[in-house]
């Protein structure tokens, strides 16, 4: 479920989290969830937004 209040809101409309999230979910699971990829992951989807003009938010 998207967040209208978290720090990716200005994002969810420009880049689309869906494909960030089942990465995060496949590779969490494959790593037998190890918290760093979580990070790599939000990271990632941060710097996507940023790159397309969305504020990520603190």
């Amino acid at each position: 479920k998207k967040s209208f209040q978290g720090p990716f809101r200005a994002c969810h409309d420009i880049v689309k989290p869906h494909d960030f999230y089942r990465s995060c979910l496949s590779n969490l699971c494959l790593s037998s969830g190890v918290r760093s990829i979580l990070c790599q992951v939000l990271e990632m989807y941060a710097v996507t937004c940023q790159k397309h003009g969305a504020m990520v938010h603190d």
